[in-house]
């Protein structure tokens, strides 16, 4: 809904349909409802312990357990060097979206994205 808001707000001008800017192709792998892309706030996670040693893979990492992770275009709780080192800006704005917005209020969310939105507006027009 946020996202929806300060597109109106600051990009309406500038993209036809919210769909086209590229930012909000990469948020919108990390929301928990089609068209709204403030994810719902996160359960506290269990405690490690022995059964974590049942969820490892065949390399000994431990599996995604994240429910929401199925809808991720890449396992982000375990993400190589290399994929690291391959993503795009976007991808990575996208990611900080959705891990401030588990560990923040729903305003200071709206802060950061649009804050967010200003930063990622402001290297495309003067380069980085």
């Amino acid at each position: 809904m946020w996202f929806h808001e300060l597109f109106e707000i600051l990009l309406k001008g500038k993209y036809d349909r919210i769909e086209d800017y590229p930012l909000y192709k990469e948020l919108i792998q990390f929301s928990s409802k089609a068209g709204d892309v403030k994810p719902e706030t996160e359960k506290k996670p269990d405690k490690k312990n022995a059964a974590d040693e049942e969820n490892k893979d065949s390399k000994g990492n431990l599996k995604n357990k994240n429910p929401e992770a199925k809808n991720w275009k890449k396992d982000y709780d375990n993400l190589t060097q290399v994929e690291k080192l391959d993503m795009l800006v976007d991808e990575i704005f996208a990611l900080y979206l959705f891990r401030t917005s588990r560990k923040t209020n729903e305003m200071f969310y709206k802060t950061i994205l649009a804050y967010v939105i200003f930063f990622r507006e402001c290297l495309n027009k003067i380069g980085w």
